[in-house]
């Protein structure tokens, strides 16, 4: 076994013929990236229009429903129902035997004491083009999920128990708003979990399951011999529930129940709410979803395009490593010059996208793409001109 921080070293060098190689053949990888990534952008704009106009839609066809009774008139219409959501289902967890009684949801979360892995490397280019890789980790142990120790760089004295015990969750089937049965995709979606009480003989049950001693914790049960001092391979288990809660949906009735409501727009609308909210703040919030996750996913396709353009000039780099000083200057200008493209690029990948949506906002766009060209073009007739 190894000390409690332990440490390793390795000092690894690549010739410059085979990052040579290694760059002319991360030019294909660059290509797909560029083509992934306007792939992307493209269907992210067409994606996030038609959930705008789906919303907008759906918030002229909201009806407002009673919990308490269910209006047949409604039928298949989009409406919207706040209540209490109540169920009798028990859900059990079939490994330690614990219940709980009137849970929306059930969880159990078990991490074990072991091994982890922290490495950070260093690498150094060499004269003639070869780069020198200086990689440092070391290791301590932690409370975490399963960690495969068979892939540490020193996997000798930092063995890892296979892990006997996972996480798991249910959700019950039953769930019910007012008169209203609430799917399980609807009632997944209520996460307000807190700590579910145990008693000694759910502690007594995880002793005789897993054979070690077992003690009960301020969140669940610890299973080794010193809750204080865990050991290699013990482990914590902590039990949580969604109890009965408020919600609010929006979702297309159907009998007593509800599913996704169609829309002209082509998208789909169906959701849920913690607590009593009105439609007016439910489809605030899905807008302002809509427009974080259509600005994270322009960001995505962005910087993999920019990663797309630096591999495909990845050579060029390669090239002059042999004097490290002028391959890192060049290294500089493809970063930059990469970024720069990715921009451009992503920006006219977006103006095209929107301009059977938004017109306005696609001419704005193409404006700043050419304005971009066009700036960068006179730069480089500016430096020639100076130049002769």
């Amino acid at each position: 076994m190894g000390d409690e921080n332990d440490s390793y070293s390795e000092v690894t060098t690549e010739s410059w013929g085979s990052r040579l190689m290694g760059s002319i053949k991360g030019v294909g990888v660059g290509f797909l990236l560029i083509l992934a990534s306007v792939i992307l952008l493209w269907w992210n704009e067409g994606r996030s229009v038609k959930t705008y106009k789906s919303l907008k839609e759906g918030k002229g066809l909201t009806v407002e429903a009673k919990a308490d009774s269910v209006n047949a008139s409604l039928e298949n219409k989009l409406v919207h129902v706040s209540g209490h959501v109540t169920t009798d289902e028990t859900l059990v967890d079939p490994v330690f035997y614990v219940s709980a009684a009137k849970a929306l949801s059930f969880r159990r979360t078990v991490e074990m004491y072991q091994w982890q892995e922290h490495c950070t490397s260093e690498s150094e280019k060499n004269l003639g083009g070869s780069k020198t890789t200086t990689t440092k980790c070391t290791y301590d142990k932690a409370w975490a999920d399963s960690i495969d120790s068979s892939k540490f760089k020193k996997p000798k004295g930092h063995q890892n128990p296979e892990m006997l015990y996972k996480s798991m969750s249910r959700v019950t089937k039953s769930a019910k708003l007012g008169a209203y049965r609430l799917p399980q995709d609807l009632t997944s979606s209520l996460s307000n979990y807190t700590a579910l009480d145990i008693d000694d003989t759910v502690v007594r049950a995880a002793k005789a399951v897993t054979g070690k001693p077992a003690t009960k914790t301020s969140d669940g049960i610890f299973l080794g011999l010193n809750p204080d001092k865990p050991a290699l391979g013990d482990y914590r288990v902590k039990f949580e529930v969604v109890r009965p809660t408020d919600a609010s949906v929006i979702a297309k009735q159907t009998s007593d129940t509800f599913s996704a409501y169609q829309t002209e727009a082509g998208g789909t609308i169906s959701m849920i709410s913690e607590g009593i909210v009105s439609a007016k703040d439910m489809f605030t919030s899905a807008e302002k979803a809509n427009a974080t996750i259509t600005w994270i996913l322009r960001l995505v396709g962005w910087l993999a395009m920019t990663v797309g353009f630096s591999m495909l000039l990845k050579p060029f780099v390669t090239l002059l490593d042999v004097v490290p000083f002028l391959g890192s200057i060049m290294g500089f200008g493809v970063g930059l010059a990469s970024g720069v493209t990715a921009f451009a690029i992503s920006l006219l990948t977006i103006a095209l996208a929107w301009l059977f949506y938004r017109p306005i906002l696609s001419l704005i766009l193409f404006a700043i793409a050419a304005a971009i060209v066009y700036f960068f073009k006179m730069r480089g007739a500016k430096k020639k001109a100076e130049a002769v």
